[in-house]
């Protein structure tokens, strides 16, 4: 707006403005790219990435993922219960004790995440 008015009006300006515009998409590609490449390659070290901590896992200062024994015996009974044809409730009862509820929805979590993570 700076350069007297409207800049798009004649042919030399659009195609400026065209050339300035897919420099930016370019760069913008480029920058999820590399992204991209420095996420698979922190997740091939096993490295935590952040959201929900995948249940079974603990998370170390420098961001590595290791097994909690506790946990993992968790997922191997409901990884068995599964393989019954047991449902999601039914496991999700099976291994609820007390106060410790652990809801049907946090089971197709933890089968998922077990996939994921193996």
């Amino acid at each position: 707006m700076d350069l007297g008015g409207d800049v798009t009006s004649n042919g030399v300006s659009k195609m400026f403005f065209t050339i300035v515009a897919a420099f930016a998409e370019f760069e913008l590609s480029r920058l999820v790219e590399r992204i991209c490449d420095v996420k698979a390659s922190e997740r091939e070290k096993g490295r935590y990435l952040g959201g929900h901590r995948p249940y079974g896992f603990q998370v170390t200062g420098d961001g590595e993922l290791i097994e909690d024994e506790v946990e993992q015996n968790l997922i191997n009974h409901i990884v068995s219960l599964r393989d019954r044809g047991n449902s999601l409730r039914v496991i999700s009862d099976a291994v609820s004790v007390g106060s410790n509820k652990i809801s049907h929805v946090t089971i197709k979590r933890i089968l998922v995440d077990k996939n994921a993570y193996s």
